[in-house]
């Protein structure tokens, strides 16, 4: 699976829709899904707005999706899999300041 993850807060920009164009050619040559993932942490911003222009520039340019998620709607998926890397020592938790 491949995705693109633009930003919630800033304007799609030239290296967005390369990123996004990249990840879209390597699941179509790979047979497999291209999803868009919103990161969709920051409340204040107009998210239904930026996601609509992400949208709109991703069809422009012929890039279609097969999954629209929202990042803070998987919270749980996170935590699940943090917990399973953190048991399996593959990760460690970090007190930094």
């Amino acid at each position: 699976m491949f995705r693109f993850a633009p930003s919630s807060k800033d304007d799609m920009h030239i290296e967005d829709l390369r990123t996004a164009l990249f990840n879209f050619i390597c699941a179509k040559q790979q047979n497999d899904r291209f999803i868009v993932r919103i990161e969709n942490v920051d409340k204040k911003s107009d998210l239904e707005q930026k996601t609509k222009d992400t949208l709109e520039i991703l069809s422009i340019f012929g890039i279609t999706y097969d999954g629209l998620y929202y990042r803070q709607n998987n919270f749980k998926y996170h935590l699940q899999f943090a917990s399973t890397l953190l048991d399996q020592k593959k990760a460690f938790m970090c007190f930094c300041t």
